[in-house]
């Protein structure tokens, strides 16, 4: 898929950013200033309850945020850019009663994916995640499904910019993250056990108490 970005312009670009959940709360994230370049990878490290998932939803769109974000050129969430944006939640995001083709699928045509290549698309996503078309099929509680399926649902249709919460270091994971650097596209990752993610995204913040440190 294409973006408005040039090869040159930054994909994330943070500046005093801050959200607060809660009208005279203390913020879950506060002064965080951050700047992601085309090929770049970056990992949000820190305990539970840093502000690590925080940072990654106001990047895609899914808080209220304060202080300067662009994504992509423009506006976290705006159609524009959630188009260009690969999304892979933490934990199931999603309903119990879809199987991984039927969400990848679904995400697949909210990024644009052409009609008369949606099938190939969603398969080569879903192979890419390490799911075999049986698996694809069927409904599942199944957790390492579940953890795959997030990671197809990020990278169908090869996204500039690929978001994931607490990732699996899964084999296919290491290849689609080096995969989207190399032609040129971002990933923001996020975890407290961090095991191989600091040396294949090359960068890292480390969030404590919703500051970078």
């Amino acid at each position: 898929m294409t973006t408005s970005a040039g090869p040159t312009d930054a994909l994330v670009v943070a500046e005093s950013l801050q959200v607060v959940y809660q009208r005279g709360a203390t913020p879950a994230i506060d002064g965080i200033d951050l700047t992601v370049a085309p090929g770049e990878g970056l990992l949000i490290a820190g305990e539970p309850g840093s502000g690590k998932s925080t940072l990654l939803r106001a990047i895609v769109g899914l808080v209220r945020f304060g202080g300067a974000l662009t994504v992509l050129g423009g506006y976290p969430g705006t159609p524009q850019v959630a188009a260009q944006v690969g999304w892979g939640p933490q934990g199931k995001g999603f309903a119990d009663a879809q199987s991984p083709r039927s969400l990848v699928q679904m995400v697949a045509r909210l990024r644009g994916a052409a009609l008369d290549t949606l099938d190939e698309t969603v398969t080569g996503a879903l192979h890419a995640a390490g799911i075999d078309d049986a698996a694809a099929a069927r409904v599942t509680t199944d957790v390492e499904v579940i953890r795959r399926t997030s990671l197809a649902c990020a990278v169908v249709g090869d996204p500039h910019l690929v978001v994931l919460d607490d990732p699996w270091e899964f084999e296919e994971t290491v290849t689609v993250v080096t995969a989207t650097r190399a032609r040129g596209g971002a990933v923001v990752a996020a975890s407290n056990d961090p095991g191989g993610l600091p040396a294949l995204l090359g960068r890292t913040v480390t969030l404590v108490d919703g500051e970078a440190v």
